[in-house]
């Protein structure tokens, strides 16, 4: 599931963690634990093309919400001042054709020669095909929605975008080459399958998409969304040599190993919860949400409840809890 317009789609966990000032309206309560990347204080104006980091520049669609923070960052990769310089967009946004003549007023269209997707969420990929009117550059990605696999689970249809099929595949460790910059592409499951994040070692930062934000935990949601791809994806980022990260929502994030390892920490605080409300007599889905996400607005219980299928899932992964379905009511005991 991902964010994007719609309030019911969910691009990041209720739960939030808030990593920033802890009171923002991000993907949940944002309830932040504080980890030094502060959150911006006011928003960030849309539609401004602005240049953050060598050869790197964001433009903010106007998509805000409880799940998007401000909306969604569209980047752009390349020599901006350089006007014979082609230029790479990376996440075009939702389907909003004000965001796009935005994006073309700073960037002519004969520059873009490539327009990558982190993930086939409807706040980052559907922008493309209002993009591709205007210009003959490649959609880039690492696959379609589920990359390839049959999710039988409908609510994962609420955020995907399963429209979207890229022109050319990507690979892990491939690297993206234009006038003057290149990326190293880095598949990086956990919030969606297809996730995409690309690395510029030379210039010392790294393009995260949804897997990470200064301002909340990311919502992970099965099928697409599985939290032991998740946390392995972390780790590997911050195993990186890059310094800078730069997420599709909020601000960027600056100290990286304290972030994930709060992240981490977070997540297995969530897991021991439920294995102790489990024990406690609290079965079933609804019941433990109610219990493990009491401290979180009720009207976040379905997004929540997301979050808390695949923590199940990885807790059932590893042995520690049991399914167990009784006249079509699926229920869980601890298995020690």
């Amino acid at each position: 599931m991902n964010s994007g317009g719609d309030s019911d789609t969910t691009g990041n966990d209720t739960t939030g963690n808030g990593n920033g000032n802890g009171n923002g309206n991000g993907n949940g309560n944002g309830n932040g634990n504080g980890n030094g990347n502060n959150m911006t204080v006011a928003p960030p104006p849309t539609g401004v093309l602005t240049d953050v980091a060598p050869g790197l520049a964001r433009i903010l669609c106007p998509n805000p919400s409880p799940f998007t923070l401000h909306g969604t960052w569209t980047y752009v990769i390349g020599d901006l001042a350089r006007a014979d310089a082609g230029l790479a967009v990376v996440d075009p946004g939702p389907a909003d054709e004000g965001h796009i003549a935005a994006l073309l007023d700073a960037v002519p269209a004969e520059r873009i020669t490539h327009v990558i997707i982190t993930h086939t969420h409807r706040d980052h990929s559907p922008g493309a095909a209002i993009l591709e009117r205007h210009t003959r550059a490649p959609t880039l990605a690492l696959g379609p929605h589920g990359m390839g696999r049959t999710l039988v689970d409908d609510d994962f249809v609420i955020g995907a975008d399963a429209d979207f099929i890229p022109d050319r595949v990507l690979a892990d460790g491939e690297t993206i080459a234009g006038d003057g910059w290149s990326l190293e592409c880095l598949h990086t499951p956990g919030h969606a399958a297809n996730h995409l994040c690309m690395a510029n070692p030379d210039a010392g930062w790294l393009l995260v998409g949804d897997h990470l934000m200064a301002w909340s935990t990311t919502i992970i949601s099965p099928p697409d969304g599985h939290l032991g791809d998740f946390l392995a994806s972390c780790q590997r980022i911050r195993a990186r040599p890059e310094r800078t990260l730069w997420p599709a929502h909020g601000d960027p994030i600056h100290d990286k190993e304290t972030l994930i390892d709060k992240l981490v920490a977070h997540r297995e605080q969530r897991l021991q919860a439920i294995l102790d409300a489990v024990a406690a007599g609290n079965p079933g889905i609804e019941a433990l949400v109610q219990v493990v996400y009491r401290d979180i607005d009720a009207r976040m219980y379905p997004a929540a409840a997301r979050s808390l299928l695949a923590s199940i899932i990885y807790l059932e992964d590893q042995g520690r809890l049991r399914r167990h379905c009784t006249d079509g009511q699926v229920s869980w005991s601890t298995a020690n």
